[in-house]
């Protein structure tokens, strides 16, 4: 005996699929063969599912691990265009955040088939004029385009030109939506609903690593930052120097500033006008030191900043423009001047502390001599 799976056609041209069980006999005294048919098509089906879902429930499981053993923010938006793969086939996939209000969506992760990482990431828009991330962040529901030509609203870029097939899912954490995760593909009806529930289901856990990576970020920045500047704070700042003072970024320049008014302002305005004098400060300082240099509150009413591989004559240039933009602000802001003491010094080759004392010297000697000049 044997048997074989072969596609066969009904009467009414439908096709199913059937097993044949084949069993030699004897006829009459000729051997003959009787064939046994039996539509098996319910259970390959019923077969096949049971076989996604393992397939899906081992993806899953693996894809959570992955992505919960990191608490990095961008390692995690990492493993998850990397593991999205083995949950529904796609030729590019984003990872899209909402800001805080969310209005504005910001696509933080981005993987594409077609190379167009650097151009895409980073790519800011509006929920109210992109109708799929609307109709997600309304009903919390998938949303599969079939066709992106035939769905209205769907806009159109030198970017988007080539997607004719579209797969959404919302990522939510506890009852609010902080993005979505949405998957492109170059073929039109590319993704169904089962597609739909496969990635809802990842989309699950890695807002759970999302979250997670958040928490995190936001714990190591209170460490390190001052809560009213949201600069860095000075346990920071003389860690850097620790670390820079066996460093190649020399020469080393400290600048050390302090604010002659602060005493004053919190007295006669209040202390909200004396913490809106710290802010508009930082914002001075922000101006013209450079993205590399390490601004940090080093106490109530002090700031300094680290200037990497900057020299002497570099950092005196430096202090010229921070005065006249301070002069520049105060113009504008007479009724809330900046009055800054400031002092710098340069090290060229480590004793970075020693650099700290004499910068923070220099800068009493400059409030000496602003006092003095009154």
């Amino acid at each position: 005996s044997g048997q074989r799976e072969v596609t066969l056609k009904r009467k009414d041209n439908t096709t199913f699929l059937a097993e044949i069980r084949g069993y030699p006999i004897s006829l009459e005294g000729q051997g003959c063969i009787l064939g046994i048919t039996r539509d098996i098509t319910e259970r390959k089906q019923t077969e096949a599912r049971e076989r996604a879902q393992r397939d899906l429930a081992e993806a899953l499981s693996d894809s959570a691990a992955a992505l919960n053993s990191t608490l990095d923010f961008d390692s995690v938006l990492d493993r998850i265009l990397e593991n999205v793969e083995r949950v529904v086939s796609h030729d590019a996939v984003d990872i899209i955040l909402l800001d805080e209000d969310g209005q504005t969506a910001q696509i933080v992760g981005h993987h594409s088939d077609r190379n167009r990482s650097v151009e895409v990431k980073g790519m800011q828009f509006s929920i109210s004029q992109t109708r799929n991330l609307r109709e997600m962040q309304a009903t919390r529901m998938p949303v599969v385009i079939a066709d992106t030509s035939r769905y209205e609203g769907w806009i159109v870029t030198p970017l988007s030109a080539w997607i004719c097939s579209n797969l959404g899912v919302p990522i939510a954490v506890k009852d609010r939506i902080i993005g979505f995760l949405v998957l492109s593909s170059d073929m039109p009806d590319q993704f169904t609903q089962m597609d739909a529930e496969r990635l809802q289901a990842f989309a699950d856990h890695a807002a759970i690593a999302i979250e997670n990576a958040r928490l995190y970020k936001e714990v190591q920045n209170l460490a390190i930052t001052d809560a009213l500047t949201e600069i860095y704070n000075r346990a920071f700042f003389e860690a850097e120097i620790v670390r820079m003072d066996v460093s190649r970024d020399f020469p080393v320049s400290i600048v050390v500033a302090d604010l002659d008014n602060m005493k004053t302002t919190n007295d006669k305005l209040g202390h909200t006008a004396g913490d809106k004098l710290l802010r508009d400060t930082v914002k001075v300082l922000q101006e013209i030191f450079r993205a590399s240099d390490i601004i940090a509150r080093t106490g109530g009413d002090e700031f300094a900043v680290l200037l990497p591989k900057t020299d002497s004559t570099t950092i005196s240039k430096m202090l010229s423009r921070v005065r006249a933009r301070l002069a520049e602000h105060n113009i504008a802001h007479p009724d809330l001047p900046i009055q800054l003491s400031l002092g710098a010094s340069t090290a060229e080759s480590g004793k970075l502390m020693e650099a700290f004392t004499a910068a923070d010297y220099a800068m009493y000697e400059d409030k000496t001599a602003r006092k003095s000049s009154k």
